[in-house]
């Protein structure tokens, strides 16, 4: 959370410098660039859509084996 917080912190300054100077808005390019290739990004990649069920947390509370066959069940095909 306190990243995020950064995060939006940074782009409200890059925003100001980008209406500075040239040499200001040189740095705020350098900034932006520098947020977009976070590395909590590069490790979680894009987040797609899954088609599964939801457990619902049941999950929790199942023993592996009993956790398996649940998946099995529920997969389409």
């Amino acid at each position: 959370m306190a990243f995020k917080l950064k995060n939006e912190q940074l782009k409200q300054i890059v925003k100001q410098l980008k209406k500075a100077s040239n040499s200001h808005a040189a740095q705020a390019k350098k900034i932006d660039s520098m947020l977009k290739d976070s590395p909590l990004d590069k490790r979680m990649g894009k987040f797609q859509e899954s088609d599964a069920p939801d457990a619902k947390g049941k999950f929790r509370d199942l023993a592996a084996p009993a956790l398996a066959s649940w998946m099995i069940k529920s997969r389409k095909g």
